[in-house]
Formats: C-alpha cells, sequence, structure tokens
C-alpha cells in the first residue's frame, strides 16, 4: 500500500513538473496546424502530437528547474514538485533528458527533419532565451510570445507544408499576437507574487490606466487579425468562417471596459474570456478542414 502511495506521489510530481495542462494546449495547437494542411488525422498527425507533447513536457521540466528558486517565493507556485522538495534535481535531469529523447525520435523518424528544427527551436528558446530574459526586464513577454506560435508550424510541416506557407504563417501570427495580451495579463493576475520574487511587473513601468490601454490595444490587434484568419487560412465553410468572425467581434466587445476609468478592470475575467477565445478559435478551424 505504501509503494502504491509512493508511485502515485513520484507520478503525480512528474505531471505537475511537466506542466501538463499546458503541454496539451501546445500539442492541440500542433494538431491544428496539421489539420490546417492535411485536412485528416491520421498517424503521423498522432505521432507529431505525441512528438511535440514530449518535447514540450521536457521543456517545461527543464523550465521548473530554472525557476526552482523563484518558485519558492511565490505563494503561486511554492509548492510545485522541486521547491516542495517532492522530486529531487536528480531525477528532474532524468525526466527532461529522458522526454527529450524521447520527443526528438519521434518527430525525426515519424514525421521530417524540419518538424524536429522547429521542435527544437522552440525548446531553445524557451529555456535559454526566454526563460533568462524575463527575469531582466518585463518585455521579455514579446519574446517570450514567439514560443506558443511555433508548434501550429509543427504541425503543418509534419502534414508535408512548407514552413513559410501564408496559411500556417498567418495563423502563426495570430497566436503570436493573441499571446502579448495573454502573458500581460498573466503578470497583472499574479503580480504581488512576482513581486515578492523580485520579478519587473508591468505595474512597475506603466499605471493601471495605461496598462488597460496597451492591452486593449493588443486585444484590437487580435481581433483584426481574427478577421482575417478564415480568409487567409482558406477555410472552406461559410459557417465556421462567421463564427470566427462573431467570436473575435465578441472578444473585443467584452473588453471594452478596458477603456473605462469607472468600471473595475477584472484580471482574472479577462484572462479567462482570452483563453476560451483561442480554443473555439483553433477548434473551428480543425473542424472546418474535417468535415
Amino acid at each position: 500500500m505504501q509503494e502504491a502511495k509512493s508511485r502515485g506521489g513520484a507520478l503525480a510530481a512528474i505531471i505537475e513538473l511537466t506542466k501538463v495542462k499546458i503541454t496539451i494546449a501546445v500539442t492541440l495547437s500542433t494538431l491544428t496546424g496539421y489539420i490546417l494542411y492535411a485536412g485528416i488525422i491520421d498517424k503521423t498527425a498522432i505521432w507529431a502530437s505525441l512528438g511535440v507533447f514530449l518535447l514540450a513536457s521536457s521543456s517545461a521540466a527543464l523550465n521548473q528547474f530554472q525557476e526552482r528558486r523563484t518558485d519558492a517565493l511565490m505563494n503561486r507556485t511554492s509548492k510545485r514538485p522541486l521547491p516542495s522538495g517532492r522530486i529531487s534535481i536528480s531525477n528532474t535531469f532524468f525526466v527532461v533528458i529522458s522526454l527529450f529523447l524521447a520527443g526528438s525520435l519521434i518527430l525525426y523518424f515519424m514525421t521530417n527533419e524540419t518538424s524536429l528544427a522547429i521542435g527544437l527551436m522552440t525548446f531553445v528558446w524557451y529555456n535559454l532565451i526566454y526563460t533568462p530574459l524575463k527575469y531582466r526586464t518585463v518585455f521579455a513577454l514579446i519574446v517570450g510570445s514567439v514560443i506558443g506560435a511555433l508548434p501550429p508550424v509543427i504541425g503543418f510541416t509534419a502534414a508535408g507544408g512548407s514552413a513559410i506557407a501564408p496559411a500556417i504563417i498567418f495563423l502563426a501570427f495570430f497566436i503570436y499576437v493573441w499571446q502579448v495580451p495573454h502573458f500581460i495579463l498573466l503578470l497583472l493576475l499574479y503580480g504581488d507574487d512576482y513581486k515578492n520574487a523580485g520579478l519587473p511587473v508591468i505595474s512597475t513601468y506603466y499605471p493601471e490606466d495605461r496598462v488597460k490601454r496597451i492591452i486593449f490595444v493588443w486585444i484590437l490587434g487580435t481581433m483584426i487579425v481574427g478577421f482575417m484568419l478564415p480568409f487567409m487560412c482558406a477555410l472552406e465553410h461559410l459557417i465556421t468562417t462567421l463564427l470566427i468572425l462573431l467570436l473575435s467581434a465578441a472578444l473585443m466587445f467584452s473588453m471594452i471596459g478596458l477603456l473605462s476609468k469607472k468600471r473595475p478592470f477584472r484580471v482574472k475575467r479577462s484572462f479567462v474570456l482570452m483563453n476560451v477565445y483561442l480554443v473555439l478559435v483553433l477548434a473551428l478551424i480543425s473542424v472546418d478542414r474535417l468535415v
């Protein structure tokens, strides 16, 4: 019984170490890129998604090692496996290396070299460029937003498409623009924690009214790109095009309060709406190509 509990605890720690919720989202965006080109979900799509999931999990685990000391200072992250002592550094590196090799080999043998190269670039960008940079400046989010834009490109190239095809470039650009206000909202949502850990926060640079206007401008940009998305991605069905246009307009309308000085700014609500919007748009693109 005790051994079973120990194994269960170790598995739970690994799941938390690899940020499964985030890596699943990355995997789904990869699958969207694959479907955008191929119009089907086949064995290669599954292999590509699995390879990205494992590589993203490895990257997330390495990130938690990199940020273990900072995580220990924040309420939101102090109970993560490393700062709480539920997993050792040596076991963390075993997880990182194992997942990295498994994900890389799957992408190389089951997809193609281009997909692997983009996957490795994403790994390096996240762990060696963005993670150190965010300790120096809050504007690291501009650089970090590239990371979320690349997984759909991996899926698209795994299906046989070109990494510079207009459709996938525009989808990646859409996700990039979406990520910037998403990151800013995240910084606001956990601003006190970041301050306590000595990390730069946007409220240090700008007053709340200006931050709200910055978020609004980026969300306006997201809506504009969202309006263009069905046409640039050559969606085939009128209903999916209309739904994406309506969702983009609804997102913009829901954020009008950002311009008001009287209405309270509900950061968590805005954060959730942004996430729901992206999931629905990616789902609609996938459905359009599959049906």
